[in-house]
Formats: structure tokens, C-alpha cells, sequence
């Protein structure tokens, strides 16, 4: 006995199957990234320029106070000059001079705000900062200046919340970047 598959709209529409039993679809497809943003409005950018104040500086801050996942794919970036971008997860602490940033909803029609703990500093772990514990994920070598390229983090970075995620600049040199994210629910949670 076989299964019928209605369209779920009480039309009384089932769908095709042919003997092979593959399903007869016509679909619109789109990225994850442009459902979340377009149908949820909860896609954003992070935009800082931010001159750490000594080499291995923290310069930006991130906590996740939201139920949904944050996702981050990748930052671009604009260097003064040669350096290392690292980043870490789960750096826990106060941190040292910290300055809010409030990211930017990439849908202008969403009155969404992000949900966490966004901030810039030119020495976030220095002074009487006790920011420490977090494991290095990521790291770009960059042996001078560069104009505007995006820096593709290898798999996606997944923030759940009460999680961090921290940058570092090895070198005092101007950083100006922008990094989107999203905030994104397990399929099937």
C-alpha cells in the first residue's frame, strides 16, 4: 500500500511519483542565507575600524544572548598594513575600554535588532580585562596592506548562545572590516 502526498492546502492536489519513485517536483530554490534574511529579517553586518593599541590585541567582542544561532561565514577586510588576523571562541571575561557597536539589519524593511553583546576596542584583553580561555579557530596571515578582501572562513562559524567569538590583529596597523552573520535555527530543532 502506498502513501498519497497532498499539497497540504485541502485543494486535493497529490503529487506524481514515476516508477522509478522519484517524486515529480517544480521548486523555487534560494541560500539559506537569503531566506534568513529576506522572509526573517535577521541577517546582519558588523561594520568597525578599529588601530589595536599592541601586537595580539583583541579588537572585537562578540556574545551570543539569542535563542537562534549565530552564523558567521567570513569577515572582509581592509588593512593598513602587514599582520595576523586570529580569531577564538569562547573567550570568557570582562573586558578592557570597550566601545558598543550596533550591527546593521541587512533588510531594510526588518525592524529586528541583533540579540547579544557586540563591541570594539583597540586592546579588549589588555589592562584589568580578564578576557582569557578562548581556542584559536581561525587565522589569516596578511604580509601587507590589502585593499577589500573577503576573508572565507573554511566551514561556517556557529555561535550558540552564552558562546564568544573574538578578533585579533598580531600587529598595531588600521583594520577596517565588515562581517556578516545571521542568526539560524537547526533544521528540525
Amino acid at each position: 500500500m502506498g502513501f498519497v502526498i497532498e499539497d497540504g492546502r485541502g485543494t486535493g492536489r497529490t503529487v506524481g511519483v514515476d516508477e522509478n519513485g522519484l517524486l515529480g517536483v517544480r521548486a523555487v530554490t534560494q541560500s539559506i542565507e537569503h531566506s534568513v534574511n529576506h522572509e526573517q529579517g535577521l541577517a546582519f553586518n558588523i561594520v568597525f575600524n578599529q588601530t589595536p593599541g599592541t601586537t595580539d590585541a583583541c579588537i572585537l567582542y562578540l556574545e551570543n544572548t539569542s535563542e537562534r544561532d549565530i552564523v558567521i561565514e567570513g569577515v572582509l577586510l581592509s588593512l593598513a598594513g602587514a599582520t595576523e588576523i586570529y580569531t577564538k571562541l569562547n573567550d570568557k571575561g570582562s573586558r578592557n575600554a570597550p566601545t558598543d557597536i550596533v550591527p546593521v539589519n541587512l533588510n531594510a524593511g526588518s525592524g529586528n535588532v541583533a540579540t547579544g553583546t557586540f563591541e570594539q576596542g583597540s586592546d579588549l584583553a589588555g589592562g584589568s580585562a580578564t578576557l582569557s580561555g578562548g581556542k584559536e579557530c581561525c587565522r589569516g596571515v596578511f604580509r601587507g596592506a590589502i585593499s577589500s578582501t573577503f576573508f572565507n572562513f573554511s566551514q561556517d562559524i556557529i555561535i550558540p548562545k552564552g558562546a564568544t567569538f573574538s578578533v585579533y590583529s598580531t600587529a598595531a596597523v588600521e583594520i577596517d572590516a565588515t562581517m556578516p552573520f545571521n542568526y539560524h535555527d537547526r533544521i528540525g530543532r
